[in-house]
Formats: C-alpha cells, sequence, structure tokens
C-alpha cells in the first residue's frame, strides 16, 4: 500500500481572518512552485493529492509538473460554502483535509499513511521524514507543553485523521483566537493520554521553506527563519525543543 502525500491549497482565500497573502497569481505560482519541488522530492510510487478550496482549475495547479507527474497527481476540489468560512481559515482546511481524506480512506482503506503539507510550503526532505506507519501512531511537532502543534506537517494513518487528529474542528473559531493548531494539539493529547495512538517526532526536523499565509514571514528552514507574529513564537519554542529532542 502506498503511502499519500495531501498538501491543502486556496488559491483565491476565501477568507480575511488572518490571510497575509490575498493576491490569486502569487498564490498560485506558490502553490505551483511546491506541488512541483514535492513531486520531484518523493518516491514515484507515493500518491501526491492537491485539495483545493476556491475552485481554482487543478490543470493551473500542475502546471510546472511533466507528463508523468501529472498522470501521478491527483487534485480535488472542495466547496469552501460547505464549510464555515466565517469562523476561519483553519475551519475550511480542516473540512477540506477531512473530504480528502475520506476519498483516500475509501480508495486505499482506513490504514493508509496519510503525509499532510501546507500546500505553498515546500518541505525539502520530504522523502527523509515520511514513511507508512505501523499502527495508530500521529508525527508532529509541538511545544513541550502540548497546547499547541505544527500543522503545516503530519503523518498519521486515515482512521487517526478521521478520529483523532481533526475530531475537534468544530471548534475552531479563528476570530476568538481558537485555532485548528489549538484543537489538533487538543484531540491528540486526550487520545494519547487514553493511550488510543502513540505520539512521535520525525525521523528528522522537517526543513519548511515558503512564505507564512497568516503573517506573511517567510520560512527559510533553519532556526533563523524570520517569521513575525505567532508563528514566529511557535517557530521559536519548536526550534528550541528540536536543538533538544523533538515532541
Amino acid at each position: 500500500m502506498s503511502d499519500t502525500v495531501l498538501m491543502t491549497a486556496t488559491v483565491q482565500p476565501n477568507t480575511n481572518i488572518f490571510v497575509s497573502q490575498s493576491d490569486p497569481e502569487m498564490r498560485m505560482r506558490q502553490y505551483q512552485e511546491a506541488i512541483a519541488a514535492m513531486r520531484t522530492g518523493i518516491s514515484k510510487s507515493v500518491d501526491l493529492v492537491i485539495v483545493e478550496t476556491s475552485g481554482a482549475d487543478p490543470s493551473s495547479l500542475t502546471a510546472l509538473l511533466s507528463p508523468a507527474g501529472r498522470t501521478a497527481t491527483r487534485v480535488i476540489n472542495f466547496d469552501a460554502t460547505e464549510s464555515d468560512p466565517e469562523r476561519g481559515k483553519g475551519r475550511v482546511e480542516a473540512d477540506a483535509l477531512r473530504h480528502a481524506i475520506r476519498i483516500v480512506r475509501d480508495q486505499k482503506g482506513a490504514l493508509a499513511t496519510v503525509h499532510k503539507v501546507t500546500g505553498r510550503l515546500i518541505v525539502a526532505n520530504a522523502a527523509r521524514i515520511f514513511a507508512a506507519l505501523p499502527g495508530p501512531i500521529v508525527r508532529v511537532r509541538s511545544t513541550l507543553d502540548r497546547t499547541f502543534v505544527d500543522t503545516r506537517v503530519i503523518s498519521a494513518r486515515a482512521q487517526e485523521w478521521e478520529s483523532v487528529v481533526l475530531r475537534d474542528s468544530a471548534f475552531i473559531d479563528e476570530s476568538s483566537g481558537v485555532y485548528l493548531e489549538h484543537t489538533v494539539a487538543a484531540s491528540l493529547a486526550h487520545a494519547a493520554a487514553l493511550k488510543q495512538i502513540r505520539l512521535e517526532r520525525f525521523p528528522a526536523r522537517p526543513r519548511i521553506w515558503g512564505q507564512s499565509g497568516s503573517t506573511g514571514g517567510t520560512y527559510s528552514g533553519g532556526p533563523n527563519s524570520a517569521v513575525s507574529g505567532a508563528w514566529g513564537w511557535i517557530e521559536r519554542q519548536l526550534a528550541e525543543v528540536a536543538s533538544r529532542k523533538q515532541v
């Protein structure tokens, strides 16, 4: 059974809450570059799926891929009106992920491993950190107190995505300060305490490059990334954790 890398995409933002880069042309270019980098950075046996939430043309998203790459890449459209954009982009992202993971599960089974990546970002060491998971394991980076997780890169099997990772996403309300990162952290902490899952670190620290959709800052793949605001804080915390031990 092959793994699936699932990238999220919203070419035309469907909410104005904490969206720093709203130019559709710029966003499309960033998605195209990230998708091309991912397709060439992972094994040909790994499926690449993009779930897009604004009705963008699938062929435009995969425009930089070779003919073989386009054949091996699937774009799934999710209608954001089926979510609640007024609660922020994290709520739409969670519902889009649930939609796409249901499709992956139906095709590959509940035990299929799905590696989620925020779509405009490049994970330079994807081939090194992504591997099939042998059981109810979730790989994710978090703060030491586990109240905030890095949702840019998460690995879990389809059934854990549905029953654990996305379980509390209905509570997302970014205008009230409750983000996807908080609800995932709460779900994981609860399930881990009940021995329903095992939380693991990635084999290596994910090397992330690109522009933050929330702050507009740039992730440079190292501890000196110039990222401001809330993500600047979390990057500093996670960089400190990574320098000792990932959790």
